[in-house]
């Protein structure tokens, strides 16, 4: 037990450079800001209108839809959040006020948000407990704090990619490759770019699916050794661009789960030792 224990306390109380976070924070800023901006022409369609209206929010609240001015209102506020996020200064307390009022604006639109609306303001809200600029300390030298923040980020990260490859795993119509096939083919999200101009087999299929289950599982792990975490951050850039070749799904999707990876990425020159210790 004491092993275990002090295994768990160098996972994610060890010192570690800050640096990860604060690029995190400023790539997420970015994309919420995108998020946000692709909705900005269909306010009213999205947040206003009182028929169809499928909002989170009003599942628990019984009120009526805001008016547009002040979901801009909102939009405003947001705005001022992120900016004052990727400052020098209440970076955490700043995050915490994204998480909030974007969450809001998730909680309004008119349809089911998308899951990746979801894990960005868990995000957000881990990001709150993220240690803000500056990099570097009086002397130069990369800041460091201890990890806890960072690692559950990254745990929540590794944890998408984890929970995909097991319910594959789990599925026939994955391990038979029909699941590929349908995808491929469904006018929802097939025909596009190469499943439109390249023949899928049965074969074929069963080959990428499975393909896709091997990455999957072997980023969630392969993330948190040194030695395969170039190999696996490679997977995940592989993974999205074939994602995106060949299926409509949102860019939204692929830019979240990309900007993620620079919490792997070197940021010092920490001693081997401790990387290989506490990684």
């Amino acid at each position: 037990m004491s092993a275990l224990r002090l295994g768990l306390r160098r996972f994610f109380f060890a010192l570690a450079p800050v640096a990860p976070a604060i690029r995190l924070r400023r790539l997420l800023a970015l994309w919420t800001a995108a998020y946000v901006a692709v909705r900005l022409p269909h306010v009213e369609e999205l947040y206003c209108r009182a028929v169809l209206n499928d909002a989170m929010l009003y599942r628990v609240v019984d009120a009526s839809p805001p008016a547009p001015a002040l979901v801009l209102a909102l939009v405003g506020l947001l705005a001022l959040a992120l900016v004052s996020a990727c400052g020098r200064r209440g970076a955490g307390a700043a995050s915490f006020a994204v998480a909030c009022l974007f969450g809001l604006l998730v909680a309004l639109e008119a349809t089911t948000p998308r899951a990746y609306a979801a894990l960005a303001l868990i995000q957000w809200l881990l990001l709150g407990f993220a240690p803000g600029p500056p990099r570097r300390d009086a002397r130069g030298a990369p800041r460091v704090a201890p990890r806890w923040a960072t690692r559950l980020l990254a745990l929540q990260f590794a944890s998408v990619y984890a929970f995909a490859g097991l319910a594959k795993l789990c599925s026939p119509t994955w391990r038979s490759g029909a699941a590929v096939l349908y995808a491929t083919r469904s006018p929802d999200y097939g025909g596009h770019l190469l499943s439109a101009s390249v023949p899928l087999d049965e074969a074929s299929a069963r080959v990428i699916a499975w393909l896709t289950i091997v990455v999957e599982l072997g980023v969630a792990i392969g993330l948190w050794r040194p030695r395969t975490r170039r190999w696996a951050m490679a997977a995940v850039v592989a993974l999205h661009l074939g994602i995106a070749l060949s299926l409509r799904i949102s860019l939204l999707f692929h830019a979240l789960m990309l900007a993620h990876l620079v919490l792997f990425t070197a940021t010092s020159a920490a001693p081997r030792r401790e990387e290989a210790a506490g990684a």
